[in-house]
């Protein structure tokens, strides 16, 4: 009869309770989410079509923080020319907006 003993970790297994780094966690879900450019390009278009948002948008970028992870949502970074920002939060798979939260140019230049 085999016992608990007689049982050798193999190399490339984990103890129990032995967590994978965040980060590794993370990259995991954005290949699972298949995250690519057509989340920045969604983003912007809620923006700029459905907000009526009629300032320059600088820079998009994906938010990697794994409350979004959580949730089952690609948080999408819309920075504007003058400094301010829309943190749009989009569900998988669809794309569609679950939240979009303005943050004002003066708030932004604070942190």
């Amino acid at each position: 009869m085999l016992s608990l003993n007689d049982v050798k970790p193999q190399p490339d297994h984990k103890d129990i309770g032995e967590a994978e780094p965040l980060d590794k966690a993370r990259e995991c879900v954005t290949r699972l989410f298949n995250v690519d450019s057509s989340w920045l390009q969604a983003a912007r278009t809620i923006v700029a079509d459905k907000q009526g948002e009629t300032r320059a948008i600088a820079s998009t970028s994906i938010l990697k923080n794994s409350a979004y992870d959580k949730r089952g949502v690609v948080a999408v970074l819309v920075k504007l020319k003058d400094g301010s920002s829309y943190t749009a939060e989009l569900r998988y798979p669809g794309k569609t907006l679950r939240c979009l939260i303005y943050t004002p140019a003066s708030l932004t230049s604070k942190s």
